[in-house]
């Protein structure tokens, strides 16, 4: 089991630190969007400064077409 965060008083809640995104679940998020599986339908293209990084972690061989 993880340690709780430090509790901050000003927002009356615990929080965790800061992490790195992980790309594969971002790909994975996009993914889910452009499938209509997430609920709400894309309001564009991928954006932001994580866009790249989720695009890049996923790239699928060429073996894997059909």
């Amino acid at each position: 089991m993880h340690e709780i965060g430090r509790y901050d008083g000003g927002l009356h809640m615990f929080v965790e630190e800061a992490r790195s995104p992980d790309p594969r679940r971002l790909n994975f998020m996009r993914w889910l969007v452009e499938q209509n599986h997430f609920g709400r339908p894309a309001e564009g293209p991928a954006s932001g400064e994580f866009a790249d990084m989720a695009v890049e972690a996923f790239k699928p061989s060429v073996d894997s077409q059909p």
